[in-house]
């Protein structure tokens, strides 16, 4: 198998999910098999799997060097939430995430919510105009647990592409427009600080561009809110 022609950055877009035209999008839907829809019991540069290694090992003999390249994985077009209401309230782990979430956010004290215990909550979704203030803080922190949840879902992806490629950044499509940490964003879109922040997309992509053929005032925007991290 050939290697692809080598761009002046010596980068490889692929626009698909990892891998492009190799098959790391079925290793991954096993890794969420064994691991959870979350990826939750997965441990980043802990866990070693087979399937990974496996998928390392033919990508390796059938193009040497491949690897090496700077890949451009998308791992989603405007992706949204990995977490919603009925899915916190009903998968144990997500609800157990959540509660220690929260207890951590309340420094231990459930009655910060207005509740005895932590068991007591569920993920609150909605808003009302009556709302008392101890259901508007569990509204807000359902809303930031949201976006800390997803990151660290899509952090988890990052770090298996990672583990194959190396030299990978992860994106996802950013449309153009403006994102509110907590609104509408958080709510129906994608969060643009908290994804790469947690290093879950060290990459930018901004609705019809791929980089490294373009950059943007919008790329730069946001590769400020994640310049801390590599």
């Amino acid at each position: 198998m050939a290697l692809p022609s080598r761009t002046s950055r010596d980068s490889v877009c692929i626009r698909g999910f990892p891998g492009g035209g190799a098959d790391l999008y079925h290793v991954f839907l096993k890794l969420r098999d064994k691991y959870g829809s979350l990826l939750e019991d997965y441990q980043p540069g802990a866990t070693n799997d087979d399937d990974i290694e496996e998928f390392i090992r033919k990508t390796d003999r059938e193009a040497p060097g491949f690897r090496s390249l700077e890949h451009w994985d998308p791992m989603g077009d405007e992706i949204g939430p990995a977490v919603d209401a009925t899915s916190v309230n009903t998968v144990p782990s997500q609800r157990l995430a959540f509660h220690d979430y929260l207890r951590q956010a309340s420094d231990g004290a459930p009655s910060f919510f207005g509740v005895s215990t932590y068991d007591a909550l569920d993920f609150a979704a909605d808003a009302r105009a009556d709302m008392t203030r101890c259901e508007r803080r569990l509204y807000y922190h359902s809303a930031v647990f949201r976006w800390l949840a997803t990151a660290q879902y899509y952090g988890r992806m990052t770090s298996v592409i990672r583990r194959v490629y190396p030299n990978a950044r992860t994106m996802a499509n950013y449309s153009p427009y403006t994102v509110f940490y907590y609104g509408a964003g958080m709510d129906h879109g994608q969060n643009s600080f908290a994804l790469p922040r947690a290093n879950a997309c060290t990459g930018h992509w901004g609705e019809d561009w791929l980089p490294p053929s373009g950059v943007s005032s919008l790329a730069g925007f946001r590769r400020r809110a994640s310049s801390r991290l590599s």
